[in-house]
């Protein structure tokens, strides 16, 4: 829906304020995203040795002449930074009233003019996945938490995605609600804080780690009985940051829903099959590693009564993975391969459990990760917590292994 109205606006059937899009809107976008490049670049080229501008001739060299190459740089660099560059580029468009797939169409843009227009470099394959990817995955997935964080406070949305704090900013919607009525975040977020030890294997040595660790967990809308209203309004972000002074390692992972339908909904066995579509970074020594991939998942919720506090659950999951990104000994790999998780869980007024196994494998290099999980909730309150955690990751016959105490404050 088109509209040369200044404030061009309708209401759904819950009565949340949407704004259609208007023809500036997505010139607007435009703006924006050569704005979040110019400044990249002119960052960039203040910490250059050798700062360059835009040069008219090296840009149509790259466009026209210029073989990609799959680069060597910083696992950190490819894996974050990119990817929250891709984030930026994605919620010009999503903070200006784009939908989902034409904020798609905007960061494969913003990743393609950044490797041939803004950047002095030779143009990457593996950048171009990861910028479009990845971007587009954390992009919505800080664009609705934003918004779900802007009905708690203000604050929260520059936090979380500062480009639609920006423009809320600008078009007078600051303190006004924006999250669904309806929204349900199962956890609001799960903060746990805890020490923990961990055990380092590496040939035949042990090293324990004194370390401080943060993790947060959010479950987006319900994931059982799920039906896709719209791509990824329904995700699980799971997230976990250890740190021990001059060493920090950890993993964020993000699983939306593509699209999901909902079956056994009538005989009270709530579940899900759907398209998945994620992107996991996993940094950790040796152990690091990031993969972007789409695959299928089937979801179930099993409830002992009918209060909807006492239920099984488990999510399996089938994925393929289109790019990973391994660094082992300082070298990169870039591949293709299988990955697959199942997870079950245990909810009741009293106790929660979750576990979780990964394992994806990755070729032509052959090499193999998984990651297994298990935490335990003894609830003292409805929001008080206190949590035991075990996390076990490993590849090519290294392994790292988390243990946690801690209290964890979750809804």
């Amino acid at each position: 829906m088109f509209s040369l109205s200044l404030f061009a606006q309708e209401s759904d059937k819950q009565g949340e304020l949407k704004y259609a899009p208007r023809v500036s809107d997505y010139f607007i976008a435009f703006g924006e995203e050569a704005f979040i490049e110019l400044f990249g670049a002119t960052f960039v080229n203040l910490k250059s040795p050798k700062p360059q501008g835009i040069n008219f001739e090296s840009i149509i060299y790259s466009i026209t002449k210029q073989p990609y190459v799959w680069d060597k740089t910083k696992f950190l660099q490819n894996q974050i930074v990119h990817p929250y560059a891709g984030n930026l580029f994605f919620n010009a468009a999503r903070a200006n009233n784009l939908d989902f797939w034409t904020a798609t169409a905007y960061t494969v843009w913003g990743a393609w003019s950044w490797e041939n227009i803004y950047q002095n470099s030779v143009t990457s394959y593996n950048d171009l996945i990861t910028t479009t990817a990845a971007g587009i995955i954390t992009g919505e997935t800080f664009h609705r938490l934003a918004y779900a964080a802007g009905a708690i406070w203000e604050p929260l949305i520059w936090l979380v995605s500062p480009v639609d704090g920006i423009n809320r900013l600008l078009r007078g919607e600051r303190y006004r609600h924006c999250a669904p009525e309806d929204l349900e975040v199962i956890y609001a977020a799960e903060f746990f804080t805890a020490f923990c030890a961990a055990e380092k294997f590496t040939g035949k040595t042990t090293e324990f780690l004194p370390l401080a660790e943060f993790h947060p967990y959010i479950v987006y809308q319900n994931p059982f009985g799920h039906k896709t209203k719209e791509p990824f309004d329904q995700f699980s972000l799971d997230a976990m940051l250890m740190t021990k002074f001059n060493e920090t390692m950890g993993y964020v992972e993000i699983d939306g829903a593509l699209y999901s339908w909902p079956f056994f909904c009538n005989i009270d066995l709530p579940a899900s099959i759907g398209i998945n579509f994620n992107y996991k970074v996993n940094y950790f020594d040796r152990l690091n590693y990031s993969t972007n991939a789409v695959g299928v998942f089937l979801r179930q919720q099993i409830p002992f009564d009918d209060s909807g506090k006492n239920y099984f659950w488990w999510n399996a999951e089938a994925d393929f993975i289109f790019l990973e990104t391994s660094k082992i000994d300082n070298v990169n790999y870039y591949n293709v391969g299988p990955e697959a998780k199942l997870e079950i869980g245990l909810e009741t007024e009293r106790v929660a459990v979750r576990a979780s196994g990964e394992f994806d494998y990755v070729f032509p290099q052959n090499v193999w990760h998984n990651k297994d999980f298990i935490g335990i909730d003894f609830k003292i309150l409805p929001w008080l917590c206190v949590g035991v955690e075990d996390l076990l990751i490993c590849t090519e016959g290294d392994a790292r292994n988390f243990t946690s105490v801690g209290v964890k404050v979750r809804k």
